[in-house]
């Protein structure tokens, strides 16, 4: 180990370290040393947080344009991400309001381009002008993502 710490590669000789030379590498291997040591502490805490904001997270909402999509959390059941009461809102190109809601969507880990959602509700409203409403309901659907 002391002869290690004393001799340095240059080619194919082996020199003697000066003494700074030997003073930078004990600084280095030190630093190294710290850095070991706070991510050996620090990395398994982060991971535990990602782990718990994944699964106890609190209503996620994600809005692309005029489209807002949310849900009140997430869990794995039967093998499968479910996904509890998924809901869809938006406006349509006539400015025609809409809410699409779920109790619950399964997405199955295998095949995640399947999404399957129960006891559907929606809100179909025309522009306020036209003052009509339509308000379908299904027990189960099942969409594909794979044309999106």
């Amino acid at each position: 180990m002391v002869v290690d710490a004393n001799l340095l590669n240059s080619g194919p000789r082996y020199r003697v370290r000066t003494p700074e030379e030997r003073e930078r590498a004990f600084v280095s291997a030190g630093r190294h040393s710290r850095m070991v040591r706070i991510l050996r502490k620090s990395l398994p805490v982060f991971g535990l947080l990602v782990l718990v904001a994944y699964f106890v997270s609190t209503r996620l909402n994600i809005t692309v344009g005029d489209v807002t999509a949310s849900i009140d959390g997430m869990d794995i059941v039967d093998g499968n991400l479910r996904m509890l009461n998924p809901t869809l809102e938006g406006t349509d190109k006539k400015n025609g309001k809409y809410v699409i809601r779920a109790d619950h969507a399964d997405q199955d880990i295998k095949n995640p381009e399947i999404i399957k959602l129960h006891a559907i509700q929606a809100n179909l409203s025309t522009p306020p002008a036209a003052g009509r409403a339509c308000r379908p309901c299904a027990a189960c659907s099942t969409a594909s993502m794979s044309g999106w």
